[in-house]
């Protein structure tokens, strides 16, 4: 290994070619240190840096141009073939299956949402079909309500009647 003092080993490459700092290695690349864990990237043509972070509590941090010399930074998210899945932009704005939005959006989606019970297929779901909006649930025997005011004030049940200002 390659140590900093004569007592404490900073690096240490492994027969296999794992890399430790602070630590021995048990991965590829392994980081130890006592409290928080900071890894810090800079671009050298901008001075922008962003951080990744593992606190003790047991949170990560993810911090795009952390220094905020760089403006609209955004944390992208990509897959099977670096085709971008979910970003968050600058104004912290979550996109998903879109790189822009409309006007203060804070949540834009292409695709269909779906919300479903702890444990079970019974669904919420909203989407678009066309040129028709949806709204619906996956489960037959189910209502949609409308709440205001912690109050249910609209009821649409499974047959298709609607009910206002009343659950019958």
């Amino acid at each position: 290994g390659i140590s900093s003092s004569a007592d404490a080993t900073a690096i240490t490459i492994d027969s296999s070619e794992n890399v430790g700092i602070g630590i021995s290695p048990s991965n590829t690349f392994s980081v130890g240190a006592s409290g928080t864990v900071t890894t810090r990237y800079t671009s050298t043509d901008t001075s922008a840096f962003s951080l990744l972070q593992f606190e003790n509590s047991g949170s990560i941090v993810l911090s795009a141009d952390h220094g905020n010399s760089a403006a609209n930074s955004n944390i992208i998210f990509k897959s099977d073939g670096a085709t971008e899945r979910m970003r968050i932009d600058s104004s912290g704005s979550l996109l998903v299956n879109r790189t822009s939005k409309v006007a203060s959006e804070k949540l834009s989606v292409k695709g269909e949402i779906r919300a479903g019970y702890t444990g079970s297929d019974q669904q919420v779901y909203l989407g678009v079909d066309g040129a028709n909006a949806y709204l619906g649930t996956s489960e037959s025997g189910f209502a949609l309500k409308f709440e205001a005011g912690g109050s249910e004030r609209m009821r649409i049940n499974s047959s298709g009647n609607v009910a206002i200002g009343t659950t019958d």
